[in-house]
């Protein structure tokens, strides 16, 4: 999909539904051993909540939840404000790529955790 289509996919899921962050390298690993997981189609970019309003980063979040802005020590912002897709290259590092936001892409969503320690009102 598409960077919008995908957003609007995540947040449709659940309330709590949003576009995957990477608040750190562990994260962002995993990310990547997910999506090339054994048995699937190898995937070298996807669509993260990473976006710029404002010439500022910032993190997807649960519709009516703040946007957290991105970190300086969970990497390096790209150059350029608008989307980005997380890429990696043949020599196997990847970065935050800037791209148009009509690139088709694959995505991750992610969910809030609830449970009796972590309670939410969605």
């Amino acid at each position: 999909m598409n960077r919008i289509n995908a957003q609007n996919f995540c947040h449709g899921l659940t309330e709590s539904s949003y576009l995957v962050s990477e608040l750190d390298e562990q994260k962002r690993a995993f990310n990547w051993e997910y999506l090339n997981a054994k048995g699937s189609d190898p995937t070298h970019a996807f669509y993260n909540g990473l976006t710029s309003y404002n010439g500022t980063w910032w993190w997807d979040q649960p519709s009516g939840y703040p946007m957290w802005p991105l970190n300086p020590m969970s990497g390096a912002a790209p150059a350029r404000s608008g989307c980005v897709a997380d890429m990696k290259y043949s020599d196997g590092t990847y970065s935050w790529t800037p791209i148009s936001c009509s690139n088709l892409f694959r995505f991750l969503c992610e969910s809030v955790a609830c449970d009796t320690d972590n309670y939410c009102d969605f």
